[in-house]
């Protein structure tokens, strides 16, 4: 019976992997190909793609 309480107080708790830096955590350099902010909008793109380009 000891020897299982042995074991358990001698192994250490289990823990989580070390978190590593997430890339897109504020403070962290950002990728080139991820500029900040919205998204560029697609040129000659309609807003309704029923309707003609500039209509």
């Amino acid at each position: 019976m000891s020897g299982i309480e042995t074991a358990a107080a001698s192994d250490p708790p289990e823990q989580d992997p070390p978190v590593r830096v997430d890339p897109t955590a504020p403070g962290a350099p950002s990728a080139p190909e991820a500029p900040v902010g919205p998204p560029p909008e697609a040129p000659e793109w309609p807003a309704d793609p029923t309707q003609p380009p500039g209509g």
